[in-house]
């Protein structure tokens, strides 16, 4: 699978200019933004590369896809201050035939679980 990331839950001036950004520091990476139904499967989305349809939610996704821990560090670290932020994440075996849905709703526990830490 090639290097990317896929984002979800992100108005399309606010896509565009995530993917500018991944691209300018990842030139060979691919971006995936999705406004799928949440019953679509992470390796689906994958699978079929779109960069259609968005849609604006409360808690985005940045999903980071065959990316290095440094190139990861470097991305999250130097994130546009203009755009929230997303839930950040990597693909693993196991999230990776998970549903969208299923997929936030464990992100969403975690940020919650996070937040409340802090």
């Amino acid at each position: 699978m090639a290097t990317g990331i896929l984002l979800y839950g992100y108005a399309k001036k606010d896509a565009l200019c995530i993917r500018d950004y991944v691209r300018a520091m990842l030139p060979e990476a691919d971006v995936f933004a999705s406004a799928e139904s949440g019953d679509a499967t992470v390796s689906r989305l994958l699978s079929e590369p779109t960069f259609t349809g968005f849609r604006t939610q409360d808690l985005p996704l940045l999903m980071f896809v065959n990316v290095s821990r440094p190139q990861i560090n470097a991305l999250m670290s130097r994130f546009p201050a203009a755009i929230k932020r997303p839930m950040f994440c990597m693909l693993t075996a196991h999230n990776r035939s998970w549903t969208l849905n299923t997929l936030l709703s464990h992100l969403r526990e975690e940020h919650n679980r996070f937040s409340q830490q802090a």
